[in-house]
């Protein structure tokens, strides 16, 4: 296995909530709208120091909130 069954659970708990939708649902949009826009400016990009600028801060950050996005749910949970 890869992934430890139940480990992405918070994600889709309600509590914390945004507007009745559960914070892990919000994360991940985030995550995906930052991959999205990773891969497009990686396709539209010119150069190799585009590719890589483009990586540092698109696509390696929603990759940190898909894997780390259980734990920061937990901890607001705790906080609140």
């Amino acid at each position: 296995e890869l992934v430890r069954p139940g480990a992405m659970d918070p994600l889709f708990e309600n509590p914390p909530g945004i507007l009745g939708i559960p914070l892990g649902v919000a994360v991940v949009a985030v995550a995906a709208v930052l991959m999205f826009a990773g891969l497009a400016a990686v396709h539209s990009a010119g150069s190799s120091a585009r590719v890589l600028r483009a990586l540092m801060l698109l696509t390696i950050p929603s990759l940190l909130l898909i894997a780390l996005g259980p734990a920061l749910v937990l901890g607001l949970q705790q906080l609140g």
